[in-house]
């Protein structure tokens, strides 16, 4: 018996299967718009931490103090008023003349942007700053611990005789830090 040459498989059919072994075809998991949206959320998110890691956020200390009398004024004759603030000793380490600071007059008065006048280099007693400020009523109870002493203008806009013996919260801004650390504050590290 004579060996025949002829195979079962077609030529056609060979040669596409020589085909596809040449060629490489990855499998398609996914959609072409699902994997560019894929990409587009990598970048996004990779901006959103370069943002997080090169941004800053201002960092504040907290005090209180009250808006002087006319009479209390003696080298001033404008009639701008000014603000006496009390910050707590632990931290104020870092507040300097001309740094930014936020005030508040009274609960619902107007909060106003100013910047810090003076600043005195030694840490006061309550007592100390009581007696030197005539601190009585409701007013000696906003010094409660040892705190350094520091005034503001609060501009023409607002009277001393009109604001007079009020009291203010102040926000001072002692400088800034990296918004990623707020993230390890969240954590607890």
């Amino acid at each position: 018996m004579a060996k025949s040459t002829r195979t079962i498989y077609r030529e056609k059919a060979l040669q596409h299967y020589v085909q596809s072994w040449e060629k490489v075809t990855l499998p398609r998991f996914v959609a072409p718009s699902v994997f560019t949206f894929l990409w587009l959320l990598l970048v996004l998110l990779l901006a959103a931490t370069l943002l997080a890691w090169l941004g800053q956020v201002p960092v504040y200390t907290t005090g209180s103090g009250f808006v002087l009398s006319q009479a209390s004024l003696v080298s001033d004759s404008s009639d701008a008023a000014t603000v006496v603030v009390f910050l707590p000793a632990t931290s104020a380490l870092n507040v300097k003349v001309g740094l930014p600071m936020q005030v508040q007059i009274g609960a619902t008065g107007p909060q106003l942007n100013t910047t810090v006048t003076t600043v005195e280099t030694t840490v006061l007693s309550p007592s100390v700053i009581r007696q030197r400020y005539s601190l009585n009523g409701s007013l000696a109870n906003i010094v409660t611990q040892p705190s350094i002493v520091l005034t503001a203008k609060l501009g023409s806009a607002l009277s001393a005789k009109t604001y007079a013996g009020s009291l203010v919260s102040v926000q001072v801004q002692v400088g800034t830090q990296r918004v990623l650390s707020l993230f390890n504050q969240l954590i607890g590290a």
